[in-house]
């Protein structure tokens, strides 16, 4: 019994001397994990050094990659720049915008005179139907042959007996059947009568008015408002 006793007394500090080792081992392993998951303190930096170019330049933390510097100089500092005006509406980008519906272009507005280096040679053809104000006849010149024939037929008594015409605005230029097909507007204190016309260039690169329409109704009756329309307030809904 004695003996018996003796052997268990042994086994269990045996074991237990196991167990201390196994959590001084534990503990050191643990230690360990830490002490390399603690980031390093940072270095102190560096004093400031003289380039000789632009004054002290200081230098980055120790441990951390500095950018090259690719220039040889000192940075120079860009000139603010100013804006410029345009010098005229004219032209097929400038519009003015009535709310957020369709684009009217600066040429129906009376806002002074618009730039005449850029006049289209092929609109040619008005030219000539501005020459005929005067008289308000539509000169035959202006359209392809046969085509002045029939419109001074159609429409030439009514311009002829419609009251003063003072101008001839014309509408923005758009591509159509390979010529140009735009809208027009013939004006004056008590007359306003749209019209539409279609022209083409022929064999001799001449641009000419193959299609010719114009309201005959609104040339015999006094101008008048199509609807009521008082900005600013008619911008907003």
């Amino acid at each position: 019994m004695i003996t018996v006793r003796i052997q268990r007394a042994r086994g269990a500090a045996g074991r237990a001397a196991l167990l201390r080792q196994r959590l001084a081992r534990s503990v050191l392993l643990l230690a360990l994990a830490v002490a390399s998951c603690a980031r390093p303190a940072p270095a102190p930096q560096a004093q400031a050094a003289d380039t000789g170019a632009g004054g002290p330049v200081e230098s980055g933390s120790a441990g951390e990659p500095r950018p090259l510097n690719l220039r040889s100089g000192p940075v120079v500092a860009k000139r603010p720049t100013v804006a410029q005006a345009a010098a005229s509406l004219a032209g097929h980008d400038r519009f003015l915008v009535l709310g957020d519906g369709p684009r009217i272009p600066a040429s129906d507005f009376l806002i002074g005179a618009l730039s005449a280096s850029e006049a289209d040679e092929r609109l040619a053809p008005f030219t000539l139907l501005r020459a005929g104000m005067a008289e308000q006849s539509l000169d035959p010149k202006a359209f392809s042959p046969g085509i002045g024939r029939i419109a001074a037929l159609v429409f030439g008594e009514a311009y002829s007996k419609a009251k003063a015409v003072e101008e001839l605005r014309l509408g923005l230029p758009r591509a159509a059947d390979g010529g140009l097909a735009l809208r027009f507007r013939f004006l004056g204190a008590e007359v306003s009568a749209l019209g539409e016309a279609i022209l083409q260039s022929d064999a001799g690169g001449n641009w000419l008015i193959e299609h010719f329409e114009l309201d005959r109704d609104a040339l015999s009756l006094p101008r008048q408002r199509v609807e009521d329309w008082e900005p600013p307030l008619a911008f907003y809904p």
